[in-house]
């Protein structure tokens, strides 16, 4: 927790020091175009897709990440293809380093990026950290009831 806390520190500086820095690597680090990827903004808005999935009782998967961090860039377009394949399931990324955000980081026990969560409505199922394509995979597989999008959809 104290490296994500340091870097955090330092992305704090980055923001205050060099607007135009940060705002490149933020654009270059938000979602494509067209993503079924919701970029959450602050707790609340966090707190209101968990009442939203609590609601539904559908499946989620939420991306804590970092504009700094390599292994989230390198997986950020598999995130977003998944998006796309699993319609059924929703997508939310949350940039630890966004202090309107820092309730949902802690309460989710954020110690490295990325780190995935799964819910089943309002229901945390699973975390893990890490890069990891097939988990990634198999999880937004499972939130799915095994439904994938046809070709052609």
């Amino acid at each position: 927790m104290l490296a994500v806390a340091a870097r955090s520190l330092l992305a704090s500086q980055v923001r205050q020091q060099s607007p135009a820095l940060w705002k490149a690597a933020q654009a270059g680090y938000a979602a494509a175009a067209g993503s079924k990827v919701v970029e959450l903004q602050s707790d609340a808005e966090y707190q209101a897709a968990l009442k939203e999935l609590a609601a539904s009782k559908g499946g989620a998967i939420i991306d804590f990440s970092a504009v700094w961090c390599g292994p989230c860039k390198m997986i950020a377009p598999v995130y977003d293809q998944l998006a796309q394949e699993f319609p059924s399931v929703k997508f939310y990324k949350v940039d630890i380093d966004n202090q309107s955000l820092s309730q949902a980081v802690t309460e989710n026990s954020v110690a490295a990026v990325p780190t995935f969560v799964g819910y089943q409505g309002a229901d945390r199922v699973t975390a893990f950290s890490g890069a990891d394509k097939a988990m990634l995979r198999r999880l937004a597989l499972e939130l799915s009831g095994g439904h994938l999008k046809s070709p052609g959809q």
